[in-house]
């Protein structure tokens, strides 16, 4: 299989389902297609454990420590919940991103005949795609032409595809989320209180039980994984969600603050304003506009 045959599928693919926007659902769990036309569109989201393939274009994707590349021809891995900024770089742009089935992700990684070694932890793995993954990929993405196939044969090829990824140079980086004990699923442990609770204020103490760490491992840990501190993993969070509310239920700037945890409103504009590069007012306002 070549880049090109899965590039044409997909793009077959987003032509018959335009009217769900930038982001496609495929009929496949967990496999998507992103998709847009304008180059510098820059976006703030929270990345999670997936498999992602640059089919076309190239954008850079920056965390609070590292820029990356990500260019056509690509495969990414990214191993933890990682708030990143976004910058479309080339278009069109074409992606395709698979979600992690992280218990079966375990299951085969538990099977494969020698342990992988250790690797040093990273956020995400940017290479270009081998061979044996992007034609497991495309045979994959093809289930979509057959919907009747999907329940009988999602599986298997999941397995073939995890199979690959884990035997490859990408392998060994995995590990670090798939060990139960690792400070990876660890800090997991702490972001997943973070999101059920974020627009309260969660004492570290807490934070660093849930990760079974002591306070000081605990800040040092989280920021290797996320390359934020948990204050402002926290802050993030309100911020993606108070977005959301404004440009989509029609919140204000005031009622979108405390819906999401702000005590201050001006404080919450400041914010919101320096992380979209414009005020809550003036997105609500263009939103509507628009």
């Amino acid at each position: 299989m070549s880049l090109t045959a899965l590039l044409q599928a997909a793009r077959t693919y987003t032509t018959t389902h335009t009217e769900t926007g930038d982001t496609i659902e495929t009929s496949i769990p967990g496999l998507s297609l992103f998709q847009t036309q304008k180059a510098g569109l820059i976006a703030h989201p929270i990345y999670q454990p997936v498999l992602c393939i640059v089919l076309q274009g190239q954008k850079t994707v920056a965390t609070q420590n590292r820029t990356e590349t990500f260019a056509e021809g690509h495969s990414v891995i990214v191993t933890s919940e990682t708030p990143v900024t976004s910058h479309i770089t080339h278009a069109p742009y074409l992606a395709l991103t698979l979600q992690f089935d992280m218990p079966l992700l375990r299951d085969i990684s538990a099977a494969l005949p020698h342990p992988i070694p250790r690797s040093t932890q990273s956020l995400f793995l940017n290479t270009p795609i081998e061979t044996t993954i992007l034609d497991c990929a495309t045979r994959l993405f093809r289930l979509t032409e057959h919907p009747d196939a999907i329940p009988i044969l999602h599986t298997a090829l999941l397995r073939e595809l995890y199979y690959w990824i884990l035997s490859g140079p990408k392998g060994a980086m995995l590990q670090a989320c798939l060990t139960p004990n690792s400070h990876t699923a660890r800090i997991s442990n702490a972001i997943t209180l973070i999101r059920m609770n974020y627009t309260t204020t969660i004492p570290t103490a807490d934070l660093a039980h849930a990760a079974r760490m002591s306070e000081s491992s605990f800040h040092r840990h989280f920021r290797a994984v996320t390359s934020f501190s948990p204050l402002q993993y926290q802050k993030r969070l309100r911020l993606m969600e108070a977005q959301h509310l404004i440009r989509n239920a029609g919140y204000g700037a005031t009622e979108a603050a405390f819906a999401v945890g702000y005590e201050s409103p001006s404080q919450f504009t400041r914010d919101y304003t320096r992380l979209y590069n414009t005020s809550p007012r003036e997105d609500r306002k263009h939103t509507r506009a628009a």
